[in-house]
């Protein structure tokens, strides 16, 4: 067998290597920053090669973080996520991809062993369908979220801060946990999953919650916080510490602080869409003769009601930029069954975003109703000129406007839950400042 050597110029070879290390480069891509560590931690990245983990390491895709015993590490992300890992704990992140688009995010983490508290950066709110967090027993999905994970023999516990997870196990079997609630998943067999609700006392021995507003949790050798840091609003992470992070852009510190009260929209008002319009169980709407004063119609539902705006129809100020988040003030649905019977609907863990350079829009919401099954909005599109927005999917439908300033917005929403059942109801939102 005869053997055949490539001979290249120097000048090929030496951009060959460029070339190699510019790849190489790339492939290991900067995505987070280490802002605490306590006891011990190690890093390992994706060559084998193994560290200390100390505070202000830069953390990269395919990156795997270990703790000991009395170890503790919380990491802020690029696009302004957060991850505490407690001790004894795993964690390997295979990929983390923020899109500011909002298009091709993809987020992609194991917990291996031990717990992980998340909190949501950007990425996962604008798409969370694009963000998964593996665990021996049940993969996780979540809704905006700040939750705690926690994986050893063969179970998964589960608690929800805020919003809402989806813990995904074999055969496609899923499990929603909601805010204030905890779950173990026990894994029997292959196939078989157990679900059980966490008790108090469960709670605190798992996550050191004490949901009395104690935190039971105490992080020996903590630093000392320098003047004006920030205190994290989370009782089970509750440490001063400074999340500067320089060189990855993520100096935003992160402050947990009451919401400013939202103004009671003036500009946008549900109403019916004529004198003796079809009746509905919403008591938001007005009457004809109240919205309909100095005041047109947008979006709305035939032969029933309309989302009116204050003045004539016209185009939405053309110099917005960036994007917006709006916060709901009113909402209210109802649950309408095959049968005819219609009960109302609770609306929860609701968000409205805006990226007016794109003029593009994205929402989503938890609906329920007593008996029924739940059923998750989740929606985007487009903003016309008129500040008209629409979106659907092959069961859901919303369809809204904003107010002439965008300083408030409002949209119709339809979902089919199943069985004959449906969804639907009006919402009115105010922008949060940015």
């Amino acid at each position: 067998m005869t053997s055949r050597l490539f001979f290249g110029s120097p000048t090929k070879i030496v951009l060959a290597l460029a070339a190699a290390l510019l790849s190489s480069a790339a492939w290991a891509k900067d995505i987070a920053q280490v802002t605490l560590v306590v006891g011990q931690a190690q890093l390992e990245r994706a060559d084998g090669q193994q560290q200390v983990l100390e505070r202000g390491a830069i953390i990269q895709e395919s990156d795997r973080l270990r703790t000991g015993a009395d170890g503790m590490v919380m990491l802020i992300f690029s696009d302004q996520g957060r991850v505490a890992l407690r001790p004894d704990s795993e964690l390997l992140i295979h990929k983390y991809q923020y899109d500011p688009e909002g298009q091709e995010s993809d987020l992609q983490l194991e917990l291996i062993k031990g717990t992980v508290r998340q909190i949501s950066g950007k990425a996962a709110k604008h798409q969370p369908q694009r963000y998964r967090l593996s665990t021996p027993v049940a993969a996780i999905g979540v809704r905006g979220t700040d939750f705690l994970a926690q994986v050893d023999a063969g179970a998964l516990r589960t608690y929800v801060h805020e919003g809402a997870i989806v813990l995904q196990g074999p055969l496609e079997r899923e499990f929603l946990n909601r805010a204030g609630e905890g779950h173990r998943l026990t894994l029997k067999g292959t196939e078989h999953l157990q679900n059980q609700t966490l008790k108090l006392a469960e709670l605190d021995s798992s996550f050191s919650i004490r949901l009395d507003g104690e935190d039971s949790t105490q992080l020996a050798n903590a630093p000392t916080p320098k003047p004006g840091g920030q205190l994290l609003a989370a009782r089970s992470v509750a440490v001063q510490t400074d999340w500067v992070a320089d060189g990855l852009q993520l100096s935003t510190p992160f402050v947990v602080e009451p919401p400013a009260p939202l103004k009671e929209p003036t500009q946008l008002v549900w109403g019916a869409l004529y004198e003796n319009a079809q009746a509905l169980p919403l008591t938001l709407l007005q009457t004809y003769a109240t919205a309909s004063n100095n005041r047109s119609v947008t979006v709305g539902q035939p032969q029933a009601y309309a989302l009116w705006r204050d003045g004539h129809a016209g185009h939405f100020d053309k110099t917005l930029s960036g994007d917006a988040s709006f916060a709901l003030y009113a909402g209210e649905g109802y649950y309408s069954a095959a049968s005819g019977a219609i009960q109302s609907a609770q609306l929860q863990d609701a968000k409205l975003d805006m990226n007016f350079d794109r003029s593009s829009f994205s929402t989503s919401m938890l609906l329920s109703s007593i008996g029924q099954s739940d059923a998750l909005l989740q929606v985007d599109g487009r903003i016309n000129n008129d500040g008209i927005f629409v979106g659907k999917t092959a069961n859901q439908h919303v369809a809204g406007a904003l107010s002439l300033d965008a300083k408030e917005a409002g949209y119709l929403f339809n979902v089919n839950a199943g069985a004959g059942g449906s969804y639907h109801g009006v919402t009115l939102w105010g922008q949060q400042p940015r």
